[in-house]
């Protein structure tokens, strides 16, 4: 794919879609919610690095969607984006269930669907666009990191 081929109204919904959406539940979860109140894990990485982080992850995940949106896979291009669209609405509730409600238990049971849903779209990605579905596992690693991290937050709260 050349520069000139990129279609910059689809990319620039599906980055905003992604990043947009992440920074607005961070920004919701991060004015109402109390950061500090939990007991964290010793192994627990500095709060900055969770923005860095998610910031990267959106944006290959904008990318990845921006792939599948301009497929010509029509066959397998549906089931991707519902794959796509299920991990996303529960990625932007998992923070408020979090840091808002401090809910642990559910946000770690959330997290665990979060998971099975991203390998479910890995998995419908790689059907529909190789690239779109290679962006992914660094989500599919840093989720098996967050499932740690909130599971022990669980079990220390």
């Amino acid at each position: 794919m050349k520069i000139k081929d990129v279609n910059a109204k689809a990319l620039s919904f599906s980055l905003m879609l992604c990043v947009g959406g992440g920074l607005i539940s961070g920004f919701i979860s991060g004015m109402y919610g109390d950061y500090e109140s939990f007991i964290r894990p010793e192994i627990y990485p500095p709060g900055w690095t969770f923005s860095v982080i998610w910031t990267i992850l959106y944006v290959l995940m904008g990318i990845s969607l921006y792939l599948v949106l301009i497929s010509n896979n029509s066959k397998d291009k549906t089931a991707a984006l519902m794959a796509f669209g299920l991990q996303l609405i529960m990625n932007f509730i998992w923070s408020p269930v979090f840091f808002i409600g401090s809910y642990y238990s559910a946000a770690f049971i959330l997290l665990i669907a979060i998971f099975v849903s991203v390998l479910v779209m890995v998995w419908a990605f790689e059907k529909v666009s190789r690239l779109a579905s290679n962006l992914q596992l660094p989500y599919v690693v840093w989720l098996c990191i967050a499932l740690y991290l909130s599971y022990s937050v669980y079990v220390l709260n």
